[in-house]
């Protein structure tokens, strides 16, 4: 019972810590950061110096996607290294059955989540999710064309 009780609440307290979670990201060039919070959605945008408003709108867009992207996936590292343990302490245990830590979180059963959360229930290593990889083609795409529109 003591063992039940330790990893129980093992599995409650890294349950609060995922809800309060957030992390920030900034972006290669240092133009701007973008903040989501423990669903992936973003909570805060800020722009630094003036940089920005000399991008071309797809240019602009390719920078914010590449940002929230890199500020996912760093939540996603995060949550997976406070996880971790409890997850391993379950399997070990089989004393929980039925949802997954990620099903715990806030707005995890909120259908606008599904994306995000998908990713977290299919493992780490985000960088290869076809969600990731999407938007990551799509920035690309994007920075493709401002380089096209440069020219």
């Amino acid at each position: 019972m003591a063992g039940y009780e330790k990893t129980r609440d093992a599995f409650l307290e890294a349950q609060q810590t995922l809800g309060r979670m957030s992390h920030t990201a900034e972006s290669k060039d240092r133009s701007m950061s973008v903040t989501v919070n423990a669903q992936g959605r973003i909570t805060d945008v800020k722009f630094r110096g003036t940089a920005y408003r000399s991008l071309p709108p797809a240019g602009l867009a390719a920078l914010i996607l590449e940002t929230v992207t890199a500020a996912q996936l760093g939540l996603q590292r995060e949550a997976a290294a406070v996880a971790a343990p409890v997850l391993a302490a379950t399997e070990e245990s089989s004393r929980f059955e039925g949802d997954t830590i990620w099903d715990l979180l806030p707005g995890a059963k909120d259908p606008k989540n599904a994306d995000f959360f998908k990713v977290l229930r299919t493992g780490f290593g985000a960088e290869d999710a076809p969600e990731t990889a999407a938007l990551r083609s799509t920035a690309r795409q994007a920075a493709a064309r401002t380089l096209d529109d440069e020219d």
